[in-house]
């Protein structure tokens, strides 16, 4: 967890909520990893298997959003 939390905010551990540090960073990886670095070890992943499987199953970051009010361009390839 501590490993995984430098490579997310370029800061030592403990950073207790690594989106203030990194926005980027969705809310389930920043769960993942908080379970990851439970005080109580009954609250931390049991094995390894069971970190990877949710770490896999997590998106990392959250997807870039984009205003809706863009404006869209065509260009006519065929007037050349």
């Amino acid at each position: 967890g501590a490993t995984m939390a430098y490579l997310l905010t370029k800061q030592l551990p403990p950073p207790l909520h690594v989106r203030h540090i990194n926005s980027n960073v969705s809310l389930e990886m920043e769960h993942c990893l908080s379970q990851s670095m439970a005080t109580l070890p009954a609250n931390r992943f049991q094995n390894a298997l069971e970190m990877k499987n949710s770490f896999q199953e997590t998106p990392c970051f959250e997807p870039p959003s984009f205003p809706s009010n863009i404006p869209t361009f065509r260009r006519d390839i065929r007037k050349r």
